[in-house]
Order: C-alpha cells, then structure tokens, then sequence
C-alpha cells in the first residue's frame, strides 16, 4: 500500500444526514475475559500524583466503602493500582485481573459508578452507567440526577466533606 491508497475526509466533505446517522450508532464497550465480576456498586478511588489536591482522601472512600458494605452491598474497585487508593471491603479490584477490561465488567455489571472527574468517569458513561460523581474542582453541572444521551449522572461536589451522606446517596438510589 502506498500513500497515494491513503485519503484524508474533512468533516466538511461528509454530509449533516451521514453525520446525523453516525451520531445514533451506540457503541457500549464489552469485556472480552467475562470473569463474573459482579457488584452493587464500582468505584474509582483517584489517587494521582498530578492534581493531587483533586483526591478524595483516602478515609473518605474507605468510609463510603464501609458504609456501603455494612448497608449489604458489594463493591468493586476500577483503575490501576498505581493511581487508585487502595481500600479494605472491596470484592474485585480490576487491577487484580486484566486492566480496562476489567473497568469495563466491573463497571457494566454495576448497578451505579461512583467516580471523580477522569477518564474512568468517561468509561462510565460509554458504559452507560448510571453514574456520580465526587469532584468538588468541576464546573458546577448542578446537583439533580439527570439522563443526557441515555447516562444518568449527578454530581456531588457539595458532598465532597461528607463520605456518609454520598453513601446514603447511593444507598437510596439503588433501593
């Protein structure tokens, strides 16, 4: 193949009807290792170097984790173990398997994310879960659950000192 077999598309070369037709193709990722990775509730306790101000504690997630497991749900933990808080309670961790995909069937077999703001949150929402999201560095979205291109999301930075409240949050949510 030579480069003359190569064609670059400006998006001003594909027309609104193709464009609007690709827009409603779903492309929701799938786990190709199906390891039975199945919780209540996936979560992906951020603890990177790079903004580190943008951490919820570590106490904060494990206090959330506790209350979730004493309320009778399972939880699974998403993201790498290098930049993730490593917590006690946790039925799978995703990097004790295989990486994303591990992300991904932990997280489609959720009944609801807990995230901050990253590309786990991102992943979430390819997902399609319904997701919250611990972020008091965003930009205001407000506090309501709302469905925007079949995501359920809601933000809780107001909730950002009060691990129990968020718990409780989801505990609702999911009864």
């Amino acid at each position: 193949m030579g480069t003359d077999d190569i064609y670059f598309l400006s998006p001003s070369e594909t027309s609104w009807e193709e464009k609007e037709t690709l827009a409603n193709n779903v492309f929701i990722p799938q786990s190709l290792n199906n390891l039975n990775l199945k919780v209540d509730v996936a979560i992906a306790p951020r603890n990177r170097t790079v903004d580190q101000h943008r951490n919820w504690s570590q106490q904060n997630w494990q206090i959330l984790v506790n209350k979730l497991t004493n309320n009778n749900l399972t939880v699974g933990a998403c993201g790498s173990k290098n930049s993730s808080f490593i917590l006690e309670n946790i039925l799978y961790k995703s990097y004790d398997y295989t990486d994303v995909d591990s992300d991904v069937e932990i997280m489609n077999n959720a009944k609801v994310v807990i995230v901050q703001e990253s590309g786990l949150q991102y992943l979430s929402f390819l997902c399609q879960r319904p997701t919250f999201c611990i972020d008091h560095y965003l930009k205001d979205f407000g506090s309501d659950l709302h469905r925007n291109y079949n995501i359920m999301f809601k933000e809780l930075k107001h909730l950002w000192n009060a691990p129990e409240l968020i718990a409780d949050e989801i505990i609702n949510f999911i009864k």
